[in-house]
């Protein structure tokens, strides 16, 4: 096995471990600041859309509650992720159940690139500006990129392994 490969392939995995962490925190950021800023637009489309014309703050708190749920799962997918992955790149045996959780996170993420791009050319279907959406797009991407990465050098780090136990 070379010795200077397998140590840039573990060093770089335990470095995007991190950098799926840290883009969670992009998550929480996110559903911070959509909870702030869009009560007010939650319940008038509440209202639309049940025909209700007084929508009860106890709704509300259930339907930011489901949604806060969501971000959570996620949260704590991309967490188990990263660790995982840094785990593994300190040389820890792990199952290949990060990386199943890790699929499962790029097609999210494929699905939600695919919404920023199609508001991006349909503002006038979302409540959103331009630049947030461009923003949230760039971000989305990069994270996409970034769990590819690590799937392609979690498969280095466990080939490389895999050969030097053959050796």
């Amino acid at each position: 096995m070379d010795e200077r490969l397998y140590r840039k392939n573990t060093d770089t995995l335990a470095i995007l471990g991190w950098g799926v962490i840290l883009f969670c925190v992009w998550s929480i950021v996110k559903t911070i600041a959509m909870y702030v800023t869009s009560a007010d637009e939650v319940k008038s489309l509440l209202k639309e859309v049940t025909g209700l014309k007084h929508i009860d703050n106890s709704i509300l708190i259930m339907l930011f509650a489901f949604f806060g749920t969501i971000v959570a799962v996620d949260v704590f997918m991309r967490i188990y992720v990263g660790l995982t992955a840094r785990a593994v790149a300190r040389g820890k045996k792990k199952g290949v159940g990060y990386i199943v959780v890790t699929y499962l996170l790029i097609i999210i993420y494929i699905v939600e690139i695919a919404v920023d791009i199609y508001m991006v050319f349909h503002p006038s279907e979302s409540d959103e500006s331009i630049l947030t959406l461009v923003v949230n797009a760039f971000i989305n991407i990069s994270s996409l990129i970034t769990l590819i990465e690590l799937v392609i050098y979690s498969t280095k780090v466990r080939r490389s392994l895999r050969k030097a136990q053959y050796e």
